[in-house]
């Protein structure tokens, strides 16, 4: 189980792979540049509806952001990649990779590789 040094902990990380600012993190989650400030310099444990308002901003899960430390364990390398890869992006390149995807997974194109 998560403690709350484990969940800040995991919220800086997103902070760090996104290279999003405390300002662009407030704008994405609706919050207070204050508060963002406080969670970032202070370490201190956002309260439930302000975690839920970071994930939102963020485009994962409350879940996801729980299970952070354990979901990489049963992938391969480079499985575990792709994914800290996808967390990076916003939600609308996310949303074209996710197209790319089902546009390679239908066989309706003709790629010479």
């Amino acid at each position: 189980m998560l403690n709350a040094d484990d969940i800040v902990n995991a919220l800086i990380e997103l902070k760090d792979i996104r290279n999003w600012t405390n300002y662009k993190i407030a704008v994405e989650s609706d919050l207070p540049t204050s508060t963002i400030s406080n969670i970032f310099n202070k370490k201190s444990m956002p309260q439930l509806d302000t975690l839920f308002a970071l994930c939102k901003g963020f485009g994962i899960t409350p879940a996801q952001l729980f299970g952070r430390n354990e979901k990489y364990e049963k992938l391969t390398d480079k499985e575990a990649e792709i994914i800290k890869q996808w967390e990076s992006l916003d939600p609308k390149s996310q949303k074209a990779l996710e197209n790319l995807i089902e546009l390679l997974n239908s066989k309706e194109y003709y790629i010479d590789i």
